[in-house]
């Protein structure tokens, strides 16, 4: 088991934070409650192998205060949905206040385990931990993107203007 922990700055404000991540949640609600988010791998990362992990793993989150809390937490989980070499993650997500009143972070911090057991300890040592960071920091990217177009919309809908793409 290794430990991983990811931080990213979300160009909003902290006091907007909880608004926009409760709209990405609701987004991303499956039909059993859960919030599950696809995941994708750095193109490079796998190289010629790249295909055989993306759009399979999907990260699970359940939140562990009210949806209202200005500093929301989630648990977090991630596996492949058809196991192979992919490590499996369980941690939690939370929002940090920033200094900075036009930011927040974002953390992600928790454990992975190599896949194939004592076998997998060789795989973890070559490749696990970038693909744990590469996850980690995939998860953070898009809740980012989510937040900062959705806090770029509202700010200009106030202003009378529009935003013209929502991130891919």
């Amino acid at each position: 088991m290794s430990d991983i922990s990811e931080r990213l700055v979300v160009h909003c404000p902290d006091r907007e934070a909880s608004r926009h991540l409760a709209a990405f949640i609701a987004g991303h609600r499956a039909a059993d409650g859960t919030i599950r988010i696809a995941l994708r791998l750095p193109n490079g990362l796998f190289a010629d192998h790249r295909t055989l992990v993306e759009r399979r793993i999907v990260a699970t989150l359940y939140p562990l205060c009210t949806i209202t809390d200005p500093h929301p937490t989630y648990s977090v989980s991630w596996s492949a949905k058809c196991g192979g070499p992919y490590p499996e993650f369980a941690g939690a997500l939370a929002v940090e206040k920033s200094k900075a009143e036009d930011c927040f972070g974002l953390i992600v911090s928790g454990h992975y385990e190599p896949p194939f057991g004592v076998a997998g300890a060789l795989f973890d040592a070559a490749l696990g931990q970038r693909i744990a960071h590469a996850s980690a920091h995939n998860l953070l990217r898009s809740i980012a993107d989510y937040v900062e177009y959705a806090f770029a919309h509202s700010s200009a809908a106030r202003a009378g203007h529009t935003v013209a793409h929502a991130p891919g």
